[in-house]
């Protein structure tokens, strides 16, 4: 039987989410001090927004090199560099990532296409993944190929 109890290792728990918590501030503050630097190229560079961007990309790369690898990983419920929204542009290795991220991680878009280099969650394979987005406000469509007509019986 484990001695280990929440309780006694919630002050620690806390201890240990405030310390995470401020290294990232810091290396938030720093990486907006040398927003000179950032690659242009990618959405909202020069913004806090695209600061933020640049953190998180580094810290799922480094959560994934770290865990194994992203093969490992897959899930069709949560988008797996976010983690939170529902996944909808599947990618050549077989990971589901959400619209937002897609728009981050892409550097060739245009309106409705675009080229993502490599998947966000592999440290560094290249897929040159083409990805077709709808507009922000379109609804799900779906085709039928079946040619089922329903009969309707006039009396």
């Amino acid at each position: 039987m484990s001695t280990f109890t929440a309780k006694d290792f919630w002050d620690r728990w806390v201890k240990i989410l405030k310390k995470l918590l401020s290294d990232h501030v810091a290396k938030f503050e720093e990486l907006k001090q040398r927003e000179q630097h950032l690659d242009l190229s990618r959405p909202r560079t020069g913004t806090e927004a695209g600061v933020m961007f640049t953190l998180h990309a580094s810290i799922t790369k480094s959560f994934y090199s770290d865990t194994g690898r992203a093969e490992h990983y897959y899930n069709n419920a949560t988008c797996l560099s976010c983690l939170m929204v529902v996944p909808q542009h599947a990618l050549g290795c077989g990971h589901v990532l959400c619209a937002t991220c897609i728009r981050d991680y892409a550097l060739d878009r245009s309106e409705s296409l675009i080229v993502l280099e490599q998947c966000p969650l592999h440290v560094a394979q290249r897929i040159d993944w083409p990805v077709h987005l709808k507009p922000d406000f379109a609804g799900v469509r779906v085709l039928c190929l079946d040619g089922f007509v329903p009969f309707i019986s006039i009396p």
